[in-house]
């Protein structure tokens, strides 16, 4: 069976060469200068700076009606230094599967890998194929461009994703919930290596020493060597080329965690509110709603803090002095377990830098 795939050179040269969508050649010299400078991986091992970065993003999302559980996998390709108004128009769909019709683990992923790798093999030297995929023969269609000029050479220089899907393709068994808690270094949440916990901040911290910058070691260390990802194989591939989703990893990870969690501390008394607000019939109506039946929707998330917010004004009056009231009074140690998420985000944005 074909590969469900609109091969990445094919799409790189229409959308660069047909469509015209270049960058200016100093904007990407300067790409290439700023990451070598910063010892970014696949820059310092790079030392042709005209060659045009591209990144490869993958994402599931709900289909159909607003019933239906239904979900779609769908692989994009981006031109890095192409950013029109529209964020989307520059994003170029080259896969997509219905997610129940995806095999177990990734044996439905990695063909498409290889694919892609074979692919921007062709690609990184600015050329069409002269040999099939696999060392088959080239289409009738494909022999007529065998060879020639793309317009371009391009290289991938982010490989981008939430946790769950970088922990699926590379096969990583560290994250949150185990003892060691970052795809990129033996920062530890847990266990014996007190010296190692991701507590620890400032440039002194120990863990920071064992932030791997040497391919080989990172392989050995954190993938499984009996299925290695195929994307491992990507010309001018670095550990930098793995990407981490901000908006995951910091703004609905951290931020939705840190306020949902606060909240739901306040209105388990935790926190002994003012009595404006324990007075107040309409908001614990709301809140008696949302806890009952919507606390883990998003809509019952946005719905209690606009609640929540609407009486910031009421629960915060000002005094003759002009000095505010104190709306709640603390009594447990809520900062705590905020302050150990936000820790835990720097450790991954400390190994990696994130990006949207």
């Amino acid at each position: 069976m074909d590969i469900p795939l609109l091969d990445p050179h094919d799409v790189l040269h229409y959308v660069h060469t047909v469509l015209d969508l270049t960058v200016e050649p100093e904007s990407v010299r300067s790409y290439w200068r700023r990451a070598a400078e910063t010892n970014v991986g696949w820059a310092t091992a790079q030392p042709d700076h005209d060659i045009i970065p591209v990144g490869i993003y993958a994402d599931e999302t709900k289909y159909g009606t607003h019933e239906s559980q239904e979900k779609i996998l769908a692989v994009f390709m981006n031109l890095v230094l192409f950013r029109p108004k529209n964020i989307r128009l520059s994003r170029f769909l080259i896969c997509t599967i219905r997610s129940k019709f995806l095999l177990p683990g990734t044996e439905t992923l990695y063909p498409i890998f290889r694919r892609i790798v074979w692919s921007m093999g062709w690609a990184s030297k600015g050329l069409f194929p002269t040999v099939g995929y696999m060392g088959k023969p080239l289409s009738t269609k494909d022999q007529e461009n065998a060879g020639k000029n793309l317009g371009a050479k391009f290289l991938v220089t982010e490989l981008r994703g939430d946790l769950a899907w970088h922990k699926l393709i590379w096969g990583f068994e560290d994250g949150w919930s185990s003892t060691k808690i970052c795809f990129f270094c033996d920062a530890t949440g847990t266990g014996r290596r007190r010296d190692l916990f991701f507590e620890h901040v400032g440039d002194q911290a120990l863990w920071r020493t064992t932030i791997y910058r040497d391919i080989l070691e990172w392989i050995m260390a954190k993938l499984n060597l009996n299925q290695l990802c195929p994307l491992l194989l990507l010309p001018n591939f670095d550990i930098d080329v793995i990407r981490l989703c901000s908006m995951h990893n910091v703004n609905l990870g951290l931020l939705f965690t840190a306020n949902g969690s606060s909240l739901f501390l306040v209105m388990k008394g935790n926190f002994r509110l003012c009595n404006c607000l324990i007075s107040n019939k309409h908001f614990e109506r709301d809140w008696a709603k949302i806890r009952g039946t919507h606390w883990q929707s998003r809509a019952g998330m946005a719905t209690l803090l606009e609640t929540w917010a609407s009486f910031s004004a009421e629960l915060m009056p000002t005094s003759k002095s002009g000095q505010r009231r104190e709306r709640f009074i603390r009594t447990s140690g809520t900062s705590d377990m905020v302050w150990s998420l936000c820790i835990r985000a720097a450790v991954f944005n400390s190994c990696r830098h994130s990006v949207m």
